[in-house]
């Protein structure tokens, strides 16, 4: 059961959420705008304010600023021209704008300098309130010199991409956020020109995350409109799982994508010809995502087809056909130690979970030996090491991996994004999953089985699934039980899963 204090809270939200979106129409229409630019921050003074009508005729429409402060709003009064509109608004009002932009991520309105920063993936970024005046020069500038407000995406002149650099460093010796907008229209050229005119898919998060969403990108992509994309972003193994899916990608890396969304996050999709598909940490508040982990109807597939694509609920997932075994792969899987159809692969590292005890995999080892199975790690050689002395090791590619276990039988895995990923192989299949706390933050990351479930998300008709307090989420405590209870527990969940098994 939900949490009633936690109810309430979504709820109040909820409600003003929709009250922004509400003020939001009436202003834009009393000001007869097209687009609104809320600014939260009192340190809005001085020559940024100057940018502003520069920056809202660029942009071809008449502009609204709202402002929380009234000096800024005044200076900004002093700026404005005929593309350019000011309003003053309370700071309440301010945050129902925030919750309304991050329920509805389509508003013609984009926060200037949210009060929460927005989480970039980086710790170095911690704490940082937002885009400042500094941001909105600065992305003013890259507009003009690369020509992205009238939509010319040609290379940027040797001397114009010297200045930009010059002056993305000079910003970088004082803060790191003005910069990140300079340097993310760099890198965002880069891609634009490898791309040309086929729309920027951007994706940011885990394995699995990117699976579970490509499966739905013919149904996104036909509903959308958009005739040719390529992904690009920094979620994790992006150019295998693209593959899978017969897809071309164009990864960056960590910092070039935090870059990229900070400049996504002031100019909006549209001037960037780029569409952000996993927007679970980029607006400050996760409403949309956390009103799909605060339903016990839905599932985390359902928060990818809803939260992340908008799609409806008939929209059907299409998964990659299972690779074939061939001789070459077999002579490999052997020379791994895998004996067909005798063998559970084992896979006990997850991103988001902290890892079970060796002892534990040590118990499942012994047991599987001896009711007949052959036990082989998956462990990646470059992060982790095998938890059990003496068993081997078979780290395979994802392209590899549902045929790799329809040869050797059976799986057994914390739930992870490869769980995703190896769910359609024709195997006997068991995933382990936290056990959920009565008092969880259900609007943060999710592992348990009425979650992620690979059986409750319709991925597998059959699947061994397994809740145990000896799994926690990284953020979470540890429970507060005594060593003997945690003996207890692996006793138990290591007989269950034996019972699961049996015999090959």
């Amino acid at each position: 059961m939900r949490d009633t204090a936690e109810r309430l809270k979504v709820h109040s939200r909820l409600r003003s959420a929709r009250r922004g979106r509400r003020l939001l129409r009436r202003l834009l229409r009393e000001t007869g705008c097209g687009r609104a630019l809320l600014f939260c921050d009192p340190q809005w003074t001085g020559a940024g304010l100057g940018l502003l009508p520069g920056y809202a005729q660029r942009s071809g429409e008449r502009l609204l600023c709202l402002f929380t402060d009234g000096q800024a709003e005044a200076e900004a009064k002093q700026a404005a021209g005929r593309n350019l509109k000011t309003r003053r608004i309370t700071e309440a009002q301010g945050g129902e704008l925030t919750a309304a932009l991050a329920l509805w991520n389509g508003l013609p309105l984009r926060i200037a300098s949210p009060k929460m920063p927005c989480d970039l993936g980086s710790a170095k970024l911690e704490g940082y309130k937002g885009i400042s005046k500094q941001d909105i020069l600065l992305a003013d500038v890259f507009a003009a010199e690369a020509g992205c407000a009238d939509g010319q995406h040609g290379r940027i002149p040797a001397g114009r991409k010297r200045r930009l650099k010059e002056a993305a460093k000079r910003v970088l010796g004082g803060a790191w956020q003005p910069g990140m907008v300079l340097l993310g229209g760099l890198y965002w050229h880069r891609l634009r020109n490898a791309a040309g005119s086929r729309t920027l898919l951007f994706l940011r998060g885990p394995t699995g995350d990117a699976y579970l969403l490509l499966s739905y990108l013919p149904e996104y992509l036909s509903q959308s409109g958009i005739r040719d994309a390529v992904l690009t972003g920094d979620a994790k193994n992006l150019s295998a799982i693209a593959g899978l899916y017969g897809r071309e990608a164009l990864p960056v890396s960590e910092w070039q994508a935090s870059c990229i969304q900070r400049l996504y996050l002031l100019m909006g999709g549209e001037a960037l010809g780029m569409r952000h598909l996993l927007p679970w940490g980029i607006r400050g508040e996760n409403l949309n995502l956390s009103r799909m982990r605060t339903d016990e109807r839905l599932t985390f597939m359902d928060s990818i087809r809803r939260s992340a694509l908008g799609l409806p609920e008939d929209a059907k997932p299409r998964f990659p056909a299972p690779a074939e075994t061939t001789r070459a792969l077999e002579e490999k899987w052997k020379a791994a130690g895998i004996v067909p159809g005798r063998t559970v692969i084992l896979s006990p590292a997850a991103y988001s979970l902290k890892p079970l005890p060796d002892r534990f995999w040590k118990h499942i080892c012994d047991g599987l030996e001896s009711r007949g199975w052959n036990a082989v790690f998956c462990c990646d050689p470059k992060k982790e090491t095998v938890p059990v002395e003496g068993v081997k090791n078979c780290f395979f590619p994802y392209r590899e991996g549902s045929a790799l276990l329809r040869y050797a039988g059976a799986f057994l895995g914390v739930r992870s994004g490869l769980c995703d990923v190896v769910s359609r192989a024709a195997c006997r299949m068991a995933v382990l999953h936290p056990a959920r706390p009565e008092k969880a933050d259900r609007t943060r990351h999710r592992s348990d089985r009425a979650f992620c479930g690979l059986t409750e998300m319709g991925l597998r008709e059959e699947t061994g699934e397994f809740e145990t307090p000896l799994l926690q989420e990284k953020y979470e405590k540890a429970p507060d039980i005594s060593l003997e209870a945690i003996r207890w527990e692996e006793e138990r969940l290591t007989a269950e899963i034996l019972r699961y098994f049996g015999r090959p």
